[in-house]
């Protein structure tokens, strides 16, 4: 699990385009199996790391996103996902998540992998 580093940049068509530049590796907080916390102290020492990037390349690098793995089940985000994606949402709306899936899946048990990009949106009981 980690953050994606990055920039956002707009298109000439009003398109809002994410470029992740790099990853920051983090170790998860909760040791949970159906959990990945992100502490407060790994969110700012990402931050860093990217202020520190932006200042050597001189471009507006931040953090833009974050990623976690499903290694036995679907790609598609969990409820406890789409919580912790709304809550980073709510400080910068364009912020996004990933989620690589690795399982064994059908007759065959051949071995699958796939990726999703997602946001959350708030529904009137939970985030969706």
């Amino acid at each position: 699990m980690g953050l994606m580093l990055g920039e956002w940049q707009t298109t000439d068509d009003d398109a809002t385009v994410a470029y992740v530049t790099e990853l920051a590796l983090l170790r998860r907080s909760d040791k949970q199996r159906d959990r990945v916390e992100i502490s407060p102290e790994q969110l700012h020492l990402a931050a860093v790391q990217a202020d520190q990037r932006a200042a050597e390349l001189n471009r507006p690098i931040r953090v833009i996103g974050w990623y976690h793995s499903h290694p036995h089940i679907t790609v598609h985000p969990s409820d406890v996902d789409l919580a912790t994606q709304h809550r980073q949402q709510q400080l910068d709306q364009r912020f996004f998540g990933a989620i690589v899936a690795c399982y064994n899946d059908g007759a065959d048990k051949a071995h699958q992998m796939r990726l999703t990009c997602f946001q959350a949106r708030q529904s009137t009981s939970d985030a969706r």
